[in-house]
């Protein structure tokens, strides 16, 4: 049964999608130091991270980002977190609390990188930064097989993204990967994107599509990196092997995004 800080952040998510459109826009700037503290400001309060958490500022050759650690967590694992938010909104401040009860779950570290949004930073830079994190880990002794990516919205479709990468660039991969709610088609061509759209607590598909042109920018949208629901995805953490098939045009069939044996 869901809390009820739950129905009155549904209820406000709601009413939020209801305005859209509507009225005068909004800087990216006050959007960005909303997104920021949405969850408190929908609930009424800050909101508390789990007690014992801390938190600490890093610099991740040159990128910013916080380390936070729940009370008595295993110091050889980490988790590489990255944020959602359409690749224009969200930062280590909007996601600490969600990072935090993940990391306390697990009994393990994570990393929260600040990595560079759009449209000042169009792709592949969000990309690079987090293939930067990735490295930073390994260069400081972390072992690949202790690495467990994870991401929400844009930032799971990132992390399928950095899957690809990784591979494509001979690193060790990871452990694994946790994708939560992934925007991985940043075309617009999934059928949910209609039929399931009054379900959507948060966004409307033509608010969706629109948005994907300021990641995107000059790209082709449909190509793996940018939109990964075109990548044939095989992972095994046995064997630490990701294939994906090779892009070839809009007009191909899509391959199911994950298979299995």
């Amino acid at each position: 049964m869901p809390s009820p800080e739950s129905v009155q952040i549904r209820s406000n998510l709601l009413a939020f999608k209801a305005a859209q459109g509507q009225g005068a826009p909004v800087p990216l700037s006050e959007q960005r130091a909303s997104f920021d503290v949405l969850v408190e400001n929908y609930v009424g309060h800050p909101i508390p991270l789990p007690e014992g958490t801390r938190v600490g500022s890093v610099d991740v050759d040159g990128i910013p980002a916080a380390w936070i650690y729940p009370p008595d967590a295993e110091t050889e694992r980490v988790v590489l977190y990255l944020h959602g938010g359409f690749y224009m909104l969200g930062s280590p401040k909007s996601h600490r609390d969600l990072v935090a009860r993940l990391s306390s779950a697990a009994g393990v570290r994570s990393l929260l990188i600040d990595y560079r949004l759009a449209p000042e930073h169009v792709f592949p830079a969000a990309l690079d930064d987090a293939l930067t994190a990735y490295r930073w880990l390994l260069a400081r002794g972390t072992k690949p097989e202790h690495i467990i990516l994870a991401g929400d919205s844009a930032g799971g479709g990132l992390t399928l993204a950095l899957l690809q990468t990784v591979r494509d660039q001979h690193l060790p991969m990871p452990a694994g990967a946790v994708l939560l709610s992934p925007w991985t088609d940043l075309v617009g061509t999934v059928e949910s994107r209609t039929t399931r759209e009054a379900a959507d607590p948060i966004n409307s598909g033509r608010v969706v599509n629109a948005l994907s042109s300021f990641y995107a920018g000059t790209e082709d949208a449909h190509q793996p990196l940018i939109s990964p629901i075109n990548a044939c995805i095989l992972m095994s953490v046995l064997t630490k092997s990701f294939w994906m098939t090779p892009y070839k045009s809009p007009n191909t069939p899509k391959p199911p995004m994950f298979r299995s044996n």
